[in-house]
């Protein structure tokens, strides 16, 4: 539970003063520090249950190879997988994000030919997601339009190449597939996020107004803005493969995470830990804006997205820059 809600350290104490751990309680903490970016931690605890006498089963295996995924552990996953019998597809699924993640991307597309998973449309997914984390904007447009054939009805498909022509300037393109998407039928997801601020749950939405301290926080995120601006911080100006069409036309400080940050700095006293939940993947620039205000302010900061736990502290990110 505390793994899963953002508070690791709660549950290596509560792991630690288990004095009869088994297969269960080792690969609950390898799969937690897995989501909290902490790969060579989880693979640490797998050898150390290895050493116990406690014999891994295939969840073990399976949560030590996304651990190896969160720290790009390549050879080290290499090793895990062979040590798995039959592996399942999210078993493959994770070879390849570990590749691609360690900007291997001939190796990982050598692994889904060998393994015969080249048309699935969650392997062609995780090399998008490796052409993201890596600017390959060239590769990222084949692996959409091939997951558009796959899956010609998922919406964030559409808007995953629209946001690459935006980035390009093919503003044509842009306007052709939004009027594709609506010929279709189809309804991109909306981003929101989620803060508790004194046992009450607090929603935003993108560029949301409708909060009863909307005026004071747009004001707290644009005082952080003009700073960090004096300070020399540039925001990119790179939209590529970024999940949600309605972000893309927002300035950062509108975003649904970043609104949450805001509440949660005027609302939460100082010290304590700002914890906020999207229901996407946080984009490159609220990233670097949280990164820089985990520092300027002084505070921690965990957002966990679609994917994975980000702990902000210093001006650092637990993921590594890899997500």
């Amino acid at each position: 539970m505390y793994a899963k809600s953002g508070s690791i350290e709660y549950a290596t104490k509560i792991f630690e003063k288990n004095c009869e751990r088994d297969v269960v309680s080792y690969t609950v903490m390898v799969e937690g520090c897995s989501l909290h970016g902490l790969g060579e931690l989880g693979v640490s605890l797998f050898h150390e249950m290895r050493e116990e006498g406690i014999e891994p089963d295939h969840v073990a295996y399976s949560a030590v190879l996304r651990a190896c995924k969160a720290g790009a552990l390549v050879e080290e996953g290499k090793l895990f997988f062979d040590c798995i019998e039959q592996p399942e597809i999210e078993d493959y699924i994770s070879m390849v994000s570990l590749l691609c993640r360690a900007n291997l991307f001939d190796e990982a597309r050598a692994f889904i030919e060998e393994h015969g998973i080249v048309h699935c449309a969650q392997t062609q997914s995780t090399l998008l997601d490796g052409c993201r984390m890596h600017r390959k904007k060239q590769m990222g447009k084949r692996m959409i339009e091939q997951l558009i054939e796959l899956d010609p009805y998922n919406s964030n498909n559409y808007v995953l190449l629209s946001n690459i022509y935006a980035s390009m300037g093919k503003w044509g393109m842009v306007s052709s597939l939004r009027e594709m998407i609506m010929d279709l039928g189809l309804k991109p997801m909306h981003a929101y996020s989620w803060i508790v601020v004194r046992n009450k749950a607090h929603v935003f939405g993108v560029a949301d107004v409708s909060h009863p301290r909307s005026q004071r926080i747009y004001w707290e995120l644009e005082a952080l803005m003009e700073k960090m601006r004096q300070s020399g911080h540039v925001l990119e100006n790179d939209f590529s493969m970024h999940d949600v069409d309605e972000e893309r036309e927002c300035i950062p400080s509108g975003h649904s995470e970043m609104l949450a940050i805001g509440f949660g700095l005027i609302s939460i006293q100082s010290r304590v830990p700002i914890r906020v939940v999207k229901n996407l993947r946080v984009c490159r620039n609220c990233h670097s804006m949280a990164e820089w205000i985990s520092k300027f302010v002084d505070r921690e900061i965990v957002l966990k997205d679609r994917d994975q736990f980000h702990h902000f502290k210093d001006g650092n990110c637990s993921c590594g820059e890899l997500w």
